[in-house]
């Protein structure tokens, strides 16, 4: 079957192996303060893939509302910025853009990213972790499924520009930076076996508002 598309195939009602791993990112700004915050999707997405959003705002006190079919994994508005990350397993009708949508018109930065070959359970977050200064620590997670070779994603979501260089946690690749006036937004990865993490710290050259969180997707069987 060389030469055809996974999405072609899937189409089809033929299965799928992926490879259990980030592939696809898609990152922008909302330079007009606006309650509808339009993400685009990352390419590539067949049924059973994990799309991942993430928004970051400089204004504190917002709430989000995802889309149908979406599910808001956790937000949050206290301190100097919000922030929200929310999730869908595909089936595959998702088209290219959507629509998250504020109770207060703001600026903001997004980005998406598919996750393929994993298992098609919900993944889980820690409890939110909040600093002011140049770098935060996601904090620690326990899945509920146990000691597992678990994708791990740490993420930091910023008031602002945090500036060049951010460095992710130790043993983590950063897989997707944005940043700018609106906001900023660090997802680093890393693949272990562990039935609990903690990433460790985030450091920027920029002192800024930070919204951390910890998150786990399950593998496959």
């Amino acid at each position: 079957m060389t030469g055809i598309s996974p999405g072609i195939l899937a189409a089809a009602g033929v299965g799928v192996v992926q490879d259990f791993e980030s592939t696809a990112i898609a990152e922008g700004n909302t330079t007009s303060s606006t309650t509808s915050h339009v993400l685009t999707l990352p390419t590539g997405i067949i049924s059973g893939n994990i799309i991942f959003g993430f928004v970051s705002l400089p204004d504190d006190g917002i709430g989000f509302s995802w889309p149908a079919g979406w599910t808001e994994l956790a937000e949050n508005g206290a301190g100097g910025g919000s922030g929200s990350v929310g999730y869908r397993i595909a089936d595959g009708t998702e088209g290219s853009t959507i629509t998250v949508t504020l109770d207060t018109a703001s600026l903001g930065v997004w980005a998406t990213i598919l996750v393929t070959g994993s298992k098609e359970t919900a993944p889980e977050i820690n409890t939110v972790e909040l600093d002011s200064g140049t770098g935060i620590d996601p904090g620690s997670l326990t899945p509920s499924w146990g000691t597992k070779e678990n994708l791990w994603f740490a993420i930091m979501l910023s008031d602002g520009n945090i500036g060049s260089g951010p460095t992710s946690p130790t043993n983590y690749t950063e897989i997707m930076e944005r940043r700018n006036a609106q906001g900023s937004i660090v997802v680093a990865e890393r693949l272990l076996s562990a039935a609990s993490e903690n990433p460790g710290q985030f450091s920027t050259s920029n002192s800024k508002f930070h919204i951390a969180w910890t998150l786990a997707i399950e593998p496959p069987d």
